[in-house]
């Protein structure tokens, strides 16, 4: 309520360069797909020029905050919209979290909960580029203002109806459904 941080937590991280290399495919599209979206032109300060760094992560070692409750298989840094605004974000995958979710947590349910037709068809690269999507929107979107959990100020609020808005609701707005992973779905560039 003060604005004072009141836990912390620290992860052991460890680049995983083969990993990290395949992100080169999203980070060239961050532009194109910001250009696309729907709003007008002084809503969207370009990311053309700006830097997007993607790294995928081993993160064999988290404690304290990131020690308990949900695991973050993602994330995108820094949380200040003015540096966002300015230099522009960097997104880091914890592929081992990433990993365990899928094998764990995705697989068995869709196994359980879909058709076998469809249940086959999910991935860990599906769920790796739904993640990256993911993140690339905070990234994208982050001019828009939470005010309240019952309104919010943007001047680019047209696409919302901010009353049920929550923090990702931006980025299912923009990237569900998406498909950048099949080459058929891309255009040249």
């Amino acid at each position: 309520m003060l604005g004072v941080k009141t836990s912390y937590g620290v992860s052991l991280l460890i680049r995983n360069e083969p990993e990290s290399a395949k992100l080169s495919l999203y980070q060239k599209y961050v532009p194109d797909i910001q250009e696309a979206l729907p709003l007008a032109k002084e809503d969207l300060p370009s990311k053309r020029g700006q830097l997007t760094p993607m790294e995928v992560m081993d993160a064999p070692l988290r404690a304290g905050d990131l020690l308990h409750g949900y695991q973050a298989v993602a994330d995108n840094l820094p949380n200040n919209p003015r540096i966002h605004k300015a230099k522009g974000t960097k997104k880091i995958f914890f592929k081992n979290f990433m990993d365990a979710r899928v094998n764990y947590v995705i697989l068995p349910l869709a196994k359980d909960l879909m058709p076998e037709s469809q249940a086959s068809r999910a991935s860990a690269e599906g769920y790796l580029a739904s993640t990256v999507l993911h993140e690339i929107c905070h990234g994208l979107l982050s001019r828009l203002r939470i005010v309240s959990s019952r309104s919010c100020l943007s001047r680019s609020s047209k696409l919302f109806h901010c009353g049920s808005l929550t923090l990702d609701a931006p980025e299912k707005i923009v990237f569900y459904p998406s498909d950048l992973s099949n080459p058929s779905n891309r255009s040249s560039s």
